[in-house]
């Protein structure tokens, strides 16, 4: 929402997107969180990632640095990326969430090349997660919540293997294959 006009018992904003207009009493806005897009300036955009647990960190730094490149090829969107944090792990549902922290050129004021860079670094991640074989499989239904009976579950379990594939020269080819894939956008 934009802020249209305002008076000392009303303002009035609008939605960008679609230029829907509504006017609110100043007393329901002052309970609301307000930012104001023009004076927050470098946005900061905050995508969460689900990895599964068997993923070794080794792999998580592939495609961390491969993040990094990705960004540093664009500076005319990106000021960096700021972080990749483990924030949530989850061993009983076999996943870590990962926070990709990136800090963007443009303020909050201009959405519209954010969320178009935003769209282009998803598409990119999805690719390298794919490549990498970092996709978290959720686990299939029925979830058994009893500990013991899982463990037998688990115990009985056979056709996927313990480990991942161990890193190799492919892992570096998937990364460019996919970093030529967004060259040029």
């Amino acid at each position: 929402w934009i802020v249209e006009d305002v008076t000392l018992f009303t303002t009035t904003i609008y939605m960008a997107g679609t230029n829907e207009r509504a006017t609110i009493s100043n007393g329901t806005l002052a309970k609301s969180r307000i930012i104001n897009g023009a004076r927050s300036t470098k946005a900061v955009v905050v995508i969460p990632l689900k990895f599964g647990v068997e993923v070794p960190y080794s792999k998580i730094e592939v495609f961390k640095s491969a993040v990094e490149k990705f960004v540093k090829a664009r500076p005319r969107e990106w000021l960096a990326l700021l972080a990749i944090r483990a924030g949530r792990v989850e061993a009983d549902f076999g996943f870590v969430e990962y926070a990709v922290v990136l800090q963007h050129r443009e303020a909050w004021q201009n959405i519209g090349a954010i969320l178009d860079s935003k769209h282009q670094i998803h598409c990119f991640m999805l690719e390298l997660v794919k490549r990498l074989d970092l996709r978290y499989k959720q686990p299939a239904l029925p979830i058994l919540l009893n500990k013991e009976k899982f463990d037998e579950a688990l115990a009985k379990k056979d056709g996927m293997p313990l480990s991942p594939r161990s890193l190799d020269a492919s892992h570096s080819d998937d990364v460019n294959e996919v970093m030529t894939m967004f060259d040029g956008r």
